[in-house]
């Protein structure tokens, strides 16, 4: 018995599960996104951003979900004006994401707003 909570205490230790649910902010740009639930799943919109190219964008982050122990979902490319496959950790008051394309990959990183 103490060998199995031992295993749970040290899985839930060693994963961290936080929600990213809450207001985030780009440093480089002040790009500012509040990410909250919608219809199951997390999204993230726009609140605001110094970028000129992400003017007029609303939806940045969506179909966000928990699956196999990480944050999994989309991520818009306002480069190429395109959806593409993101995993998401937050720890302590960073979220880390981390943008798939194809045999590249692109990391960002937002601090929550307190």
């Amino acid at each position: 018995m103490k060998e199995l909570i031992f295993i749970l205490f040290s899985l839930i230790w060693l994963q961290d599960i936080s929600s990213p649910v809450g207001i985030w902010e780009f440093k480089e740009d002040n790009t500012r996104v509040e990410i909250k639930t919608y219809q199951g799943k997390l999204t993230g919109e726009l609140i605001s951003s110094d970028n000129p190219h992400r003017k007029g964008e609303k939806e940045i982050l969506r179909n966000m979900e928990f699956l196999e122990g990480k944050w999994v979902g989309e991520f818009y490319n306002h480069k190429s004006k395109r959806w593409v496959q993101a995993e998401f950790l937050v720890k302590e008051d960073i979220l880390f994401i981390t943008c798939k394309y194809g045999f590249d990959t692109k990391n960002f990183h937002f601090y929550r707003e307190k």
